[in-house]
Order: structure tokens, then C-alpha cells, then sequence
């Protein structure tokens, strides 16, 4: 026989922990936030009762997979709040109101034995006293140099002509403090056919940036980070060598509503892989299967909290004379690389979730890319050509094509693209 057990979680300040038990089959052992309701917004009467009541349900296979050190860890905003034993029939748990903070929150509950992750509750997001972002749109992340600023145009151009702004919420381009100047002349804080942008400086998300950082580093540390400005669900993270070529439909970049992902194996960058599993304190080997590709990629917020915590977790135990985003940013040097994604895949393998937030999307979201000198010219006509399965080409910087050029036959693929959306407006 197979049983359920609801552990619930009474309030903010003083958690108590009750079980009431139904039988019922399940063949895995399965964690869920059954209350509150996902994307629920928390009235004002939340502040003078006694907290938020959480419901956690836990299914397991039969009585007998229950053991002694099972722990039910309550997590918010990636950072576990506390725990209790899930074979005991009263437990407290301490969940402070300041841990709730003014704006979007998100909670996940894991069941640890151990140091090992067993199962994991998808994130359900939680609002405090904030308008709820609108349904079925998510945030772009742009990390961006002064060096790189002509690209970013293009991308930012090719964007609105595909109407990015009716999936894209916003767009956060992140750029250096020493290049803010410039770029406010034409990004700040502005919209255009519809697709909104905000200027941020890198120095909102980390601190005090040492100058001997690597800046490919501290560009995909970025890309992580910025799930602490980011109100959406899910956000894409883009390049500034990356070109729009098809409609950012949502149903593309999250099918069954779950982030999109590219399967490249371990074997192109494994050392980023090892590098990742090293940072976070995991087995060289691990998570073998694993697979993530590279930019343009679509992160889960709650993932990415869940990732920094993770990083956190692992530095500050083992470095104690510095913040853990400078041993972060410190590590990154030759011969113990590691990438954001490959930190990303591996983070939430670790906490049994990667699964819950990512899915598989039917058809590639990138298509046509040149990544080698060799590989030029580049086929925009191509990569246009499926504008309805394919969103984005690419031309990476590496292999030095000229960016006029580039800019004409783009030009020339959006007017073919205005063209033949004039004929079929017509024909309609």
C-alpha cells in the first residue's frame, strides 16, 4: 500500500507541522506545494495575522521508505529557512516575516537525507503587496560592453521587428558602470514597438567588482544574478551577437509552460563541467547525463535563486576571509573554469528540480549559427527563412565579421519579411 502524508506549515512566525496520512499508489517519492496557490497575492491582512500558511505534501512509495533522517527544508528565495523531520508529528519551523520580502517571492520545500537531495517541489511564487507581472510573458537579460554596443543595436533592432514586446515584459540590458554614460543617450528606460528596455549598472547586482576579475566572468555571473531584478516566471538571457529571426512566441521558448533548453552534451566544454561540479562541491562524475547549451537560454528565477544559494552554500564553507561572489568571481581562472549554465544544470540536478522548470521545445530555438572563422559568410537568408520555428541566429565576435555587413543582410531579410507579411495580410 502506498501512503500521503500533508505536512502543514501554520504560519510565518512559529510553523507547526501536522500529518494526516490517505493510501493511495505512487511509484516515486513526489513533494508539492499544495497551498498557498501559485502566483497568489498576499492581502494586507497577511501583516496583522499570524503569517502565511504553507501546505507541503509528501507522497511516498510505502510506509517502510519513511526514515528517521528524512528533513523537510522550507526554502524562499533559494535559501532554506529551516527544517523539520518528516516522521515526527510535531515539529516547529521559524519563518520570519523579513524573509518575505515586498515584491514577488518564491517558495520550493525539499526532502533531504542526508546531504542528498531525494525529491523537490516545483517553486510556486508568492506576491507581497505588488502588481502581478503580466500572464504568459517573461523578462529579457542582456549583458552588454560599450565594445560590443554596435551588435547590441542590431539585436535590439531585429527584436522589434518581431514584435519581442508581446513576450517580452522587459528587457534588462546590464553594461558597466564606466560605460553607463553612454548608454543611457539611447537605452534608458525606454520603449520601442513595444519592446521596453532598462538600463541597470552591473554594480546593482554585485558589489565592489575587483578590475582582475575575468570580464567573461563577471558577464555570466550576471546572467545569474539578475534573477534579483527580475519579476517573471522565467527570463532569457541573450548576447549582444545574437539576432532576432522569428517571433518569440511563448509556447516557444516554454513549452507546456516550462524554460526551453538546448541538450548540448558535456563532451563540447567539459571542462566547464568539471569546473561547475568543483565550485559546488560535487563528485567529478556527477549528474552524467546532464545537458545544457549556451546563450540564448531561458533560466527559471526561482532556478537561479536556488543556483546562488547553492554557490553560496559551498564558498562559505570553504572560504572564510571573503564574500562568497568574490571567491565566486576569484575562481574563475585557467584550468578551474565554469560557465553559468553549466553551474545552472548542476546546481538544480543536485536539488532535484531541474526537471520541473525545463523541458525539451519541439524544434531548435537557435538555427544557423556561426561559431568558427570557417564557417562564414553567414546565411541569413536561411536562418530567416523559418521565422515561425526558428527565433535566433547568431554570429559570434570571435570571428571578427564585419558588423556593417552583417547589418545589411539583415536589413535585407526584415524587409523580405515585411513584404511577405504585407502579401498575406492582403490575401487574408
Amino acid at each position: 500500500f502506498f501512503k500521503i502524508m500533508v505536512l502543514r506549515l501554520s504560519n510565518c512566525i512559529s510553523v507547526c507541522l501536522l500529518f494526516s496520512f490517505i493510501v493511495h499508489h505512487y511509484w516515486a517519492l513526489q513533494v508539492w506545494i499544495r497551498t498557498p496557490e501559485h502566483k497568489e497575492q498576499l492581502s494586507e491582512a497577511f501583516f496583522s495575522g499570524p503569517g502565511l500558511a504553507v501546505d507541503v505534501e509528501l507522497r511516498v512509495k510505502n510506509e517502510s521508505e519513511l526514515a528517521d533522517n528524512w528533513i523537510l527544508w522550507l526554502h524562499v528565495n533559494g535559501s532554506a529557512i529551516d527544517s523539520a523531520s518528516v516522521v515526527e508529528n510535531d515539529s516547529d519551523l521559524i519563518i520570519p516575516k523579513y524573509k518575505l520580502a515586498s515584491g514577488r517571492n518564491w517558495i520550493h520545500a525539499e526532502v533531504h537525507s542526508d546531504t542528498k537531495v531525494l525529491a523537490a517541489s516545483a517553486p510556486i511564487a508568492v506576491d507581497l503587496l505588488v502588481m502581478l507581472a503580466e500572464e504568459r510573458r517573461i523578462t529579457g537579460v542582456l549583458t552588454v560592453t560599450i565594445d560590443d554596443a554596435h551588435r547590441a543595436l542590431m539585436l535590439l533592432g531585429s527584436l522589434s521587428a518581431f514584435s519581442a514586446g508581446e513576450t517580452l515584459q522587459e528587457l534588462l540590458v546590464l553594461v558597466p558602470s564606466a560605460h553607463l554614460f553612454a548608454f543611457e543617450t539611447v537605452l534608458a528606460d525606454r520603449c520601442y514597438h513595444g519592446l521596453c528596455t532598462r538600463l541597470v549598472s552591473e554594480t546593482v547586482l554585485t558589489k565592489n567588482i575587483d578590475p582582475r576579475w575575468n570580464k567573461y566572468a563577471i558577464q555570466m555571473a550576471l546572467k545569474l544574478l539578475a534573477a534579483r531584478l527580475v519579476t517573471t516566471e522565467y527570463y532569457l538571457v541573450l548576447d549582444a551577437d545574437i539576432i532576432a529571426t522569428g517571433i518569440l512566441s511563448y509556447s516557444a521558448l516554454l513549452p507546456n509552460d516550462l524554460g526551453a533548453y538546448t541538450p548540448e552534451s558535456r563532451s563540447i566544454h567539459p571542462h566547464w563541467w568539471l569546473g561547475s561540479a568543483s565550485l559546488l562541491g560535487l563528485n567529478s562524475s556527477a549528474f552524467p547525463d546532464a545537458k545544457f547549451g549556451v546563450t540564448p537560454a531561458i533560466l527559471s528565477t526561482p532556478g537561479s535563486f536556488v543556483v546562488l544559494d547553492s554557490i553560496k552554500k559551498s564558498l562559505e564553507s570553504r572560504y572564510m576571509s571573503e564574500t562568497w561572489e568574490h571567491a565566486w568571481l576569484n575562481s574563475w581562472q585557467p584550468g578551474s573554469w565554469w560557465s553559468e549554465y553549466t553551474l545552472y544544470r548542476l546546481a538544480l540536478d543536485n536539488r532535484a528540480l531541474f526537471n520541473k522548470l525545463h523541458a525539451l521545445p519541439s524544434s531548435p530555438l537557435l538555427c544557423h549559427a556561426v561559431w568558427f572563422p570557417e564557417q562564414l559568410p553567414w546565411n541569413a537568408t536561411a536562418a530567416f527563412l523559418h521565422s515561425d520555428t526558428c527565433v535566433f541566429s547568431l554570429v559570434q565576435s570571435t570571428v571578427r565579421a564585419p558588423v556593417s555587413k552583417l547589418a545589411e543582410q539583415v536589413a535585407v531579410e526584415l524587409e523580405r519579411q515585411r513584404s511577405r507579411k504585407v502579401e498575406d495580410d492582403i490575401c487574408f
